[in-house]
């Protein structure tokens, strides 16, 4: 899903400014700008403390109320980043990012369907907002709702027709529904942008697994590793999407076992 603050990467345009007060602004922008250097190097501990700090000279800024969001979330803290949307969405109801933050949030949770409401709610603002189209979409897909979260990621690729992350979850959407050919033309679209895309390299790997097709699975699972050794802990977790290989070919199974056992 796309995290409007950016996720483990901190997006300064959209964290703004705290707005401040005459006798405090200098310091309050400092704590603000070390907090986000903080979670930006993922020491989130460190950068909630920033803004903490930040918020006692600002109570209402909605920009520091968002990072501090942002930075509970990170933290696991999934109650005290909703109270800190809560408040955000009270200073400013007409803002689509505050809603559709709140709304990650809770598909977070696994709370799609109060998800859903805060990104309908956010595209009704603000149709042009690319954001609030993936996650509803996203949360779709988590319900099952394939077709309805192939409307979204439509949508979401009509407003930027090459953004990554929902033709990654159109073809998912796709190779649940067994377009496995549509599903895999999304990721090869991704691809020849960012051939290191890890997400497209493994979706394209346990595409090929429910297709059966053991050697363009394995290439592939091999490239999602090297990129991203994280991989092997969504091979894991989808090993029952695999399991038709490792029950038919004995090579495929030693392959794909080691490839897992692996450490770095």
């Amino acid at each position: 899903m796309v995290w409007q603050w950016g996720g483990k990467k901190m997006n300064r345009q959209q964290a703004g400014k705290p707005k401040g007060g005459q006798d405090g602004s200098g310091v309050i922008q400092r704590h603000f700008t070390l907090g986000i250097t903080y979670y930006e190097a993922e020491d989130y501990a460190a950068a909630l403390r920033e803004f903490n700090t930040a918020l006692k000279l600002d109570p209402e800024s909605s920009d520091i109320l968002t990072n501090r969001a942002a930075t509970y979330a990170q933290l696991g803290r999934v109650a005290d980043a909703l109270a800190d949307c809560d408040q955000i969405i009270a200073l400013e109801p007409d803002n689509a990012v505050h809603l559709d933050n709140r709304g990650l949030t809770l598909a977070g949770t696994g709370d799609q369907q109060r998800a859903i409401q805060d990104f309908d709610a956010a595209i009704a603002l603000d149709p042009s907002f690319l954001n609030p189209w993936v996650n509803r979409g996203s949360s779709y897909q988590a319900l099952g709702q394939y077709e309805q979260s192939l409307e979204d990621f439509d949508a979401a690729l009509t407003l930027e027709p090459e953004d990554d992350v929902a033709l990654n979850q159109r073809g998912i959407s796709y190779a649940r529904l067994g377009r496995y050919a549509e599903g895999l033309a999304d990721f090869q679209r991704v691809l020849a942008l960012d051939p290191d895309d890890e997400d497209a390299l493994y979706n394209t790997a346990w595409t090929y697994a429910l297709l059966h097709e053991a050697e363009e699975c394995l290439r592939y699972l091999r490239e999602a590793i090297q990129v991203d050794p994280a991989a092997r802990e969504t091979a894991e977790a989808d090993r029952a999407d695999y399991q038709w290989l490792l029950d038919h070919d004995a090579e495929f199974a030693s392959e794909f076992t080691w490839l897992l056992a692996q450490v770095g």
